[in-house]
């Protein structure tokens, strides 16, 4: 099986192969949100021009499989030398015996000192090593359409129980058939929907990552109401739990749905309004390195969260590769 390097950017390939004479050739694999905001052809032939020796076969890979894909090429032994992943996978990629340390690697890269050290910090590995460096880093909006929120004179929510009070108000049977024609939020449940949907509204809880934190009864409190949000409120599609990108975008998009989550290159221009996420973070109500949970919680951005994404890439035993993620 390969075992993958988690690579900061294409730059870090040039410390994870050998320059010889004859010309290297590395496979990447990543995927975008939308096509029409890619960046990677042009840092590739930015790459390629500095570093001549060094041939990169980047590679397209559809969303909605790639994770997959990816899995499937790791236990094959086919998997691509480098590779865009979320920061999330990095647990089952350890699994697997897929990625190898990147700290000799980062000790010699010149880029280090342009990474923040909170980052470094994000990227470690419960072993204290890094296996994973940042290519992106996203913040997550609530969308909101404001056409619905004027046409039902709904206020712009700005705390938890506000957001609950328009998501419900915006739940609507416009046409009298006894269907719902407008749920309040849209919830994305499938892949991709962790971090930005369900972290939005829980990790804030948890200080950091540990059972006993993601066990309080804050964070415990935070999970159910996000779940209630679908058993009991009944403000989301009852495709929620399956819904992913495409289904939570086009739902947005049509009116199915008034709010969502998600980070902006993924959406087009001027059709939608934004403020910040929702955030169980208290300043008024908790202390320093505290969270609170409580109905009038203020919305806040994930800047100050761990909900954040981070990419990077991984590399494998047999032949070391690079892989880089979002």
């Amino acid at each position: 099986m390969k075992k993958f390097i988690l690579a900061v950017s294409l730059c870090v390939v040039a410390l994870a192969t050998s320059a010889t004479a004859a010309q290297t050739t590395i496979r990447y694999w990543y995927h975008t949100d939308n096509p029409d905001i890619d960046t990677i052809p042009e840092l590739v032939a930015k790459f390629e021009k500095e570093n001549p020796d060094i041939k990169v076969n980047a590679e397209t890979v559809a969303w909605n499989s790639y994770y997959d894909n990816l899995y499937t090429s790791i236990i094959g032994g086919n998997a691509p030398d480098a590779a865009m992943v979320k920061l999330q996978s990095m647990p089952q990629l350890l699994e697997m015996e897929a990625l190898e340390p990147l700290d000799d690697y980062i000790a010699k890269w010149p880029g280090k000192a342009d990474i923040l050290d909170d980052l470094w910090n994000v990227m470690k590995a419960p072993d204290g090593k890094t296996y994973l460096l940042p290519l992106q880093y996203i913040v997550s909006y609530l969308y909101y359409r404001a056409d619905l929120f004027r046409e039902h004179n709904v206020k712009v929510p700005t705390t938890k129980a506000e957001f609950l009070a328009a998501a419900k108000a915006l739940t609507l049977d416009t046409d009298k058939d006894g269907d719902i024609d407008i749920y309040g939020y849209g919830f994305r449940g499938a892949i991709g929907g962790a971090q930005e949907h369900w972290g939005a509204f829980v990790l804030p809880n948890a200080a950091e990552m540990t059972t006993e934190q993601l066990l309080s009864d804050d964070t415990i409190a935070a999970n159910q109401f996000l779940i209630d949000l679908f058993r009991k409120d009944k403000v989301v599609p009852p495709s929620a739990p399956n819904d992913g990108f495409n289904e939570v975008t086009t739902a947005f998009r049509t009116g199915l749905t008034a709010m969502t989550i998600h980070h902006p290159p993924a959406w087009s221009r001027n059709w939608a309004t934004k403020s910040p996420p929702p955030s169980c973070r208290s300043p008024t109500t908790a202390g320093a390195g505290q969270t609170s949970a409580t109905k009038n919680t203020p919305f806040s951005s994930l800047r100050r969260t761990r909900t954040r994404r981070g990419n990077g890439s991984p590399s494998s035993r047999r032949r070391r590769t690079t892989t880089a993620s979002s």
